[in-house]
């Protein structure tokens, strides 16, 4: 019974009580958002606390110090794909991500790459992977929970926020989803039937033209696609008719050609396509014979 007695005496000097994170659930909650943008898969975890009528900012948060962006363990950003932020390449991965607030002027950004931190307790600036000047922006309502959240504006745009209080600060960041999408197109073919390795690259290069982007991977993917489809032997009408999709290659490489500048030869092959024997199917789509009729006299002025 003495040593007994002992063991819970020293037990609070030893520290024993953080060893058994989780037992007690924590006042500041737990969160955790993902988002894909693009092929892009986004995660933001973060411990959120409340204002609870409190100064934040320049008191709870004082200005000039490294802040976790939360409570308890450091916030982490996760990327799933490399990204660019603020002009600058970030590699796929894990990190820790902290603020340091500033009064009057703009706040630094930091990703760090030892995500497994406790805080800032050990935080070392050799291992920072990016760092960033970002402006604050005041807040017309209070956030009364630190939040976090993440945007899409395209497959390639994103970005995620910070607010609290009457502040918060956005982070945009550009994915690599062309260097993606080049990679899913040729594995998506390499994978395909013989009959269909001709789609995704016909699918890769209509949509590089309506984002209006590389357009020479978009020429070299609809003469791919043109190439392939012309090789197949065994054709299957479960989908579409092969006049279909002939009809489909040709206005696709015209639309391409068109954003190229060169109208002529788009217009040649957009006479082929209103044209084509036994294409009817495709032209006299609503939405395709409008789109081929407008660019008929669209691209036959001078």
């Amino acid at each position: 019974m003495k040593y007994l007695f002992i063991l819970i005496a020293i037990l609070p000097s030893l520290g024993f009580a953080q060893y058994y994170r989780g037992l007690i659930p924590r006042s500041s909650a737990e969160k955790s958002i993902t988002q894909k943008i693009g092929y892009t898969q986004v995660n933001l975890n973060w411990s959120s606390p409340s204002v609870k009528g409190r100064q934040i900012w320049g008191d709870l948060v004082p200005y000039n110090e490294m802040w976790r962006v939360g409570a308890n363990a450091a916030t982490t950003v996760e990327f799933s794909t490399n990204v660019t932020i603020d002009g600058k390449k970030l590699p796929k991965g894990k990190y820790a991500f902290f603020l340091v607030p500033n009064a009057h002027g703009k706040w630094t950004a930091i990703f760090n790459t030892d995500h497994a931190q406790w805080g800032t307790y050990t935080y070392d600036k050799t291992k920072d992977a990016l760092r960033l000047d970002v402006v604050p922006r005041k807040r017309n309502s209070i956030s009364e929970d630190l939040s976090l959240s993440i945007s899409q504006y395209s497959f390639i745009h994103g970005s995620f926020s910070v607010a609290w209080e009457y502040m918060d600060i956005e982070i945009p960041f550009e994915t690599d989803f062309l260097d993606q999408l080049k990679m899913e197109v040729e594995s998506k073919s390499d994978a395909a039937a013989e009959n269909a390795k001709w789609a995704p690259y016909l699918q890769g290069a209509e949509y590089l033209e309506e984002i209006n982007m590389n357009l020479d991977w978009a020429i070299t993917w609809v003469d791919n696609a043109d190439a392939m489809f012309k090789k197949v032997k065994t054709w299957d009408e479960k989908y579409q008719t092969k006049e279909f999709v002939e009809c489909h290659i040709m206005w696709t490489k015209a639309k391409i050609l068109a954003r190229k500048g060169d109208k002529a030869q788009a217009l040649d092959l957009a006479k082929k396509v209103a044209e084509f024997k036994g294409g009817a199917e495709f032209y006299n789509r609503p939405n395709y014979k409008l789109q081929i009729d407008e660019a008929l006299k669209a691209w036959a002025k001078k």
